[in-house]
């Protein structure tokens, strides 16, 4: 379960600044504030900000991140202010959750932040495509920030397509998953059970139809028992359903092939966008989750020591001939 932590660093011009991340664990929530330039001197758990993320989710979705960069895009073609464009893009979305964002932007701005900060302080937004609009608005050159919406709703139409095509690869095995799953089910509680009368006339029978007919029996004598045991094990599995997952056959070089495409499509925008290799690496690493995050925080680590880049993304599993 992801926390909302509330952190405390200081910036490379010697600022103390605050405000909050998003992350698995504790060394997570310090390795998105290190990517955004910043030293951390605090990182705590936020109990109370949890919950109210659990309750109402902030964090914006792929799709919702290509239709709002596509409708920013779209509005800053006609030279209006910032507020107006957050006002048009308010109006031709139909996500709440979107809509909701956007709002919040836009109040944030007309208190006087700058467009990266408001959209920072609604929630939601990652960390990646929070960098990348900050360097456009800092670098004070025309058209860069039009330009920044651009290249954003290009990076996440491409990932929204690329999720939906993995998930329709996957949803034929997880129906037949679940089909299977019924079917045992089914015959532990109902079948095995009217059965039983009739293999009590065996003396000797098999141990795998003794152990079937124990489960049944002590799921037929415990049944509130063994209801809570199956919703913790689902509950269970669903935490768990990352590392479940990479464990079927097959799906560890599919994973391996999205983790890929998430590093070279992001990386390349940020290395385009003037970030240094290691802090570009460092911001990537941001959003994935995992022992590929760490593993691209490692090799942002030592590309900030003098390793090539190619070198560095080779320990995370990239061929060398991919990066050049």
């Amino acid at each position: 379960m992801k926390r909302v932590y509330q952190w405390t660093a200081i910036s490379a011009g010697g600022q103390r600044l605050t405000g909050s991340v998003t992350a698995q664990t504790l060394a997570d929530a310090q390795r998105q504030v290190r990517a955004q330039g910043l030293t951390p001197i605090q990182v705590d758990p936020d109990p109370i900000r949890t919950l109210k993320a659990w309750i109402h989710p902030t964090q914006l979705s792929v799709r919702s991140l290509a239709d709002a960069f596509g409708f920013l895009a779209e509005s800053s073609e006609l030279d209006l202010p910032l507020a107006d464009v957050l006002v048009i893009a308010e109006r031709s979305t139909n996500d709440k959750r979107l809509k909701e964002h956007l709002a919040a932007s836009r109040a944030f701005l007309a208190q006087g932040a700058s467009f990266s900060h408001a959209i920072e302080r609604a929630g939601g937004m990652p960390i990646f495509a929070i960098q990348l609009l900050r360097t456009a608005e800092e670098s004070g050159a025309p058209g860069t920030l039009a330009e920044a919406f651009r290249s954003l709703r290009d990076h996440y139409r491409v990932q929204a397509e690329f999720n939906r095509r993995t998930r329709k690869a996957i949803f034929e095995p997880a129906i037949t998953a679940l089909i299977v799953f019924a079917v045992v089910v089914f015959v532990v509680t109902v079948l095995v059970p009217r059965l039983r009368p009739l293999f009590a006339l065996f003396k000797d029978l098999p141990w795998l139809a003794r152990a079937i007919f124990t489960v049944a029996d002590t799921v037929s004598e415990h049944t509130w028992l063994s209801g809570a045991v199956f919703l913790g094990s689902v509950a269970l599995a669903w935490r768990q359903r990352a590392t479940l997952i990479g464990a079927l056959p097959g799906v560890e070089p599919l994973m391996a092939a999205i983790g890929g495409f998430q590093i070279c499509t992001a990386l390349g925008l940020l290395l385009r966008s003037g970030f240094p290799a290691a802090r570009a690496l460092a911001i990537v690493g941001t959003g994935l989750e995992g022992r590929l995050g760490k593993r691209v925080a490692r090799a942002a680590t030592r590309i900030s020591q003098g390793t090539p880049l190619s070198t560095a993304l080779a320990g995370v599993g990239l061929k060398a001939e991919v990066l050049e």
